[in-house]
């Protein structure tokens, strides 16, 4: 053995902490991915009572729109009606957030855009703009509009798993 290499016995501590610290690293995200219970706590956004589950919003009353005020913003825009069925559009809505124009899922992951999150009415995710804006009702019901005139109904998994139907009049 020459001087300038380092013992036996030190190069199998190193390899024996690493595997360690890999074990370590590899528990903490098998924890965090599926056995941590989320928290609850009571939060205040703008005026409204939510509670935090984990990283995602949930409101603790009814939804704050009632399908009349919905339905009016998903008809039509600046007087121009739009061409989405409605009764599919409300549905898809009621599947994504259950009528909440503040739900916020921050553990929801898009792999086709690489970014994280999902809000508002429709659960829109991966847009430039502010999360107030994409928490405004009618910017959301806006920007899924646009959304589906691109790529149809596709993008949400609520029209994709069927969970959607349930909420169909």
């Amino acid at each position: 053995m020459k001087d300038t290499e380092p013992p036996d016995i030190l190069i199998q501590f190193i390899i024996l902490v690493l595997g360690a610290l890999a074990w370590l690293w590899l528990g903490w995200c098998i924890y965090h991915t599926w056995l941590e219970k989320p928290v609850e706590r009571q939060i205040q956004r703008n005026n409204s009572e939510f509670i935090l589950v984990g990283d995602s919003l949930k409101a603790s009353a009814p939804p704050v729109y009632i399908q009349p005020q919905v339905l009016g913003i998903m008809i039509n825009h600046n007087g121009e009606e739009r061409t989405w069925n409605t009764n599919v559009a409300y549905a898809v809505m009621m599947a994504e957030s259950h009528g909440n124009p503040n739900r916020i899922n921050w553990k929801d992951y898009h792999r086709h855009g690489n970014c994280w999150g999902s809000f508002g009415l429709f659960q829109l995710a991966c847009f430039r703009g502010t999360q107030e804006e994409l928490l405004d009702p009618e910017t959301n019901i806006q920007m899924a509009y646009e959304l589906f005139l691109k790529e149809g109904w596709y993008p949400w998994g609520a029209y994709t798993n069927g969970s959607y139907r349930k909420f169909l009049n």
